[in-house]
């Protein structure tokens, strides 16, 4: 069973009225969202449930001032927060769902709305299929041939992302104060699938007479109700067959801490959370340089190999070693020099740009970057956030047999935006013989039950124990290793 963060429907609360914040302003740095943004973070590590402390109580946490105390307080009395009700009148869904497709930024979601009338991904499709967003000056057969591709990936008629049907079932689960929470395992959730169009959740007998008594409304075995935001069908059951993975992970290969510009958590704390979840040892890959912002200088990353030191002493029930994410440019390039790259213990290679290339440029960039010895795994391969940006084209047959040929494993990246390499490509990779690595991608503490669905996923595509490189004992993981050099 699931326990999700006790204050995640307020979290969330944060976080739209961050979004909606920024689209309002037109502005991406605007200083009132970053501030959302942050308050949403800090009531994530709030234990305890937020509407129930002071604002004095609430404002001891770092990250929670005055204006997000209070808007918190607003909520437990009205149920509401005023600003965010005003910006939802403001800014419709459908509009939010626009511009979190990629390539649709600030000043060409203002030429769409203005000249166009486009306020949602069906009109923007009315308008492509028209040939009237080519012929604008802003856009021309270029630009409507990126937003195409992008486009195919969007969500089918009623359906969301597998990341937003998760979030909505988090929302419910904190509203009602539901503790354990169980995905039917017959539902699209449980199975991990690329998008989702509702959500089925199983609760303890108890808890399902509660959310009757709630007033919710009993359909059959169910007590049915509707999402928050997306409107999907919400059916909770207290009896059904409850998907939970046999399979165990042992280690994690893809974590991120605060040393990373957009890490959330200390390495503190994301030791420990990793702990309370059975992960028995830990690669910090922390960005490397060439990631704009978030990225770690060799000054950096020589400091940050002393704090991973310092902390693993103090968990010597816990192995750490000291890593990186490094950055595949477009020849296939990464950071640092190979002789400061060969000083990690473990490296994870990503695509974080360049997305334009085409098939051929990408095929060989991906192929260089895995044969450089100092490359452990291929991360995140495609770069594709599902709902939101089309991953990268590339000769899937290529780049698998570079993986077997130089012994580089393959990330399935379990975070739902991502859930990257895909299907097809991790059964290719499998049948070629190349290792698995199932890794959560961890920016904050609450990342890590993305490692529950990894396993779900893995488990649906019948991969075996044997076929993922840490599901294997820490001592058959660093043979892996030293067989490598």
């Amino acid at each position: 069973m699931l326990n999700f963060p006790t204050n995640y429907d307020i979290a969330e609360l944060f976080f739209e009225l961050a979004e909606l914040t920024q689209l309002s302003t037109g502005k991406r740095d605007d200083f009132k969202a970053k501030a959302y943004s942050n308050g949403a973070w800090a009531l994530l590590d709030v234990d305890e449930r937020a509407t129930e402390l002071t604002l004095k109580e609430l404002q001891s946490y770092q990250g929670i001032g005055k204006s997000i105390a209070s808007k918190v307080a607003e909520y437990r009395t009205t149920g509401s927060v005023g600003k965010l009700d005003e910006l939802r009148e403001q800014i419709p869904v459908d509009m939010v769902q626009l511009s979190r497709l990629s390539g649709i930024g600030m000043s060409k979601l203002d030429i769409l709305k203005t000249k166009l009338g486009v306020e949602s991904l069906d009109a923007l499709h009315t308008v492509r299929d028209s040939g009237e967003l080519k012929a604008t000056s802003e856009f021309g057969p270029k630009g409507e041939a990126k937003i195409d591709r992008q486009l195919q990936q969007t969500a089918p008629q009623g359906s969301v992302p597998i990341s937003m049907a998760v979030s909505e079932a988090k929302i419910f689960a904190a509203k009602y104060s539901l503790g354990d929470v169980g995905l039917m395992s017959t539902s699209e959730l449980a199975k991990v699938a690329d998008f989702a169009s509702s959500i089925k959740l199983v609760v303890p007998t108890k808890e399902h007479q509660r959310l009757i008594d709630a007033g919710l409304e009993q359909d059959g075995d169910a007590v049915c109700g509707c999402s928050q935001r997306y409107e999907l069908p919400v059916e909770v059951f207290d009896e059904g067959k409850v998907k939970e993975p046999s399979l165990k992970l042992l280690g994690d290969l893809h974590f991120h801490t605060d040393a990373s510009g957009d890490g959330k958590s200390s390495l503190e704390n994301m030791v420990n959370a990793a702990k309370s979840r059975g992960i028995r040892y830990i690669a910090i890959t922390d960005h490397a340089e060439d990631l704009r912002i978030n990225g770690l200088s060799q000054k950096e990353m020589i400091q940050n190999r002393k704090d991973i030191e310092t902390v693993a002493a103090e968990h010597p029930d816990m192995s750490l070693l000291f890593g990186a994410e490094l950055n595949i440019g477009p020849e296939g390039e990464l950071d640092y020099s190979p002789k400061f790259r060969s000083e990690f213990e473990y490296t994870v290679a990503s695509v974080h740009s360049h997305f334009e290339l085409d098939s051929q440029q990408q095929t060989k960039r991906l192929v260089k970057a895995i044969s450089d010895p100092t490359v452990h795994s291929i991360g995140h391969l495609s770069g594709r956030k599902i709902g939101r940006r089309a991953g990268i084209e590339f000769d899937t047959d290529i780049v698998v047999e570079a993986l077997a040929t130089f012994n580089v494993a393959l990330e399935l990246n379990s975070s739902l935006d991502r859930l990257d390499a895909t299907r097809e490509v991790v059964t290719t990779a499998v049948n070629r013989g190349v290792q698995i690595v199932i890794n959560s991608d961890s920016h904050h503490t609450t990342d890590l039950e993305r490692l529950y669905f990894g396993a779900l996923l893995a488990e649906d595509l019948g991969l075996e124990q044997d076929q993922i490189l840490n599901a294997q004992p820490y001592e058959n993981f660093l043979e892996w290793l030293e067989q490598r050099s």
